[in-house]
């Protein structure tokens, strides 16, 4: 069977991260790049659930070749016929499906953090807390004090809600449905490295479905 190589970008789209943290994450930390998108198969949609099947009584694997742009550089990652078996032989129900997901998608971003996001703010960690999926932000008061975000908590949600309503990218798109389906807010928590307060700022599922590009 031929098969398609798939790009870096092309999986960045799917998971919800950075081409950069594909990459560094299959050459890092292949077991961990494995499981999780051995999680991101599971109920599959219906094509992809005949392709895998087919593979299987074929005693196929499925081998993936992701390849960077701009560098070209390569990294691969392989299934074998016996894994993609115990992905289709795995019976979840669709909550536990989307709640698996979402893990996948937390465990492999979660490779690029800690990340500088602006001058002040670095993004340390997501992690899911209570109902909502969180970004942990440490903030450098000197620059920005977390009064500062306090007294401006409603633009700063306009400006978040604005951010993500203009990203109409697959990426973005998935991340925010797969939150949805798992009935989880988005929440930025600021927090400042002196003092310790923190501020959230919380995007409730409501204005999230609305983000979603209607098909």
């Amino acid at each position: 069977m031929t098969q398609k190589a798939i790009t870096i970008k092309d999986l960045a789209a799917k998971l919800n991260i950075s081409v950069a943290t594909v990459s560094r994450a299959l050459k890092d930390n292949p077991e961990i790049m494995k499981s999780s998108i051995k999680m991101m198969f599971q109920n599959p949609a219906a094509d992809v659930k005949q392709m895998l099947k087919l593979m299987t009584e074929c005693n196929s694997g499925l081998y993936m070749i992701f390849v960077g742009n701009k560098s070209g550089e390569q990294a691969t990652c392989e299934l074998t016929s016996e894994e993609l078996k115990e992905v289709l032989n795995t019976n979840v129900n669709p909550a536990q499906s989307e709640q698996t997901k979402l893990e996948a998608q937390l465990k492999i971003a979660n490779l690029q953090f800690p990340m500088k996001a602006s001058e002040e703010v670095m993004v340390e960690k997501i992690e899911v807390i209570g109902e909502s999926v969180v970004y942990i932000c440490s903030v450098d008061e000197e620059l920005s004090p977390i009064s500062q975000i306090k007294e401006n908590a409603a633009e700063v949600k306009e400006s978040i809600v604005s951010m993500l309503a203009s990203q109409t990218d697959p990426a973005t798109q998935l991340f925010i449905k797969t939150c949805v389906n798992n009935n989880k807010n988005i929440m930025y928590r600021y927090i400042g490295k002196e003092s310790g307060k923190q501020h959230d700022v919380v995007i409730p599922v409501s204005d999230l479905k609305k983000m979603l590009i209607k098909k």
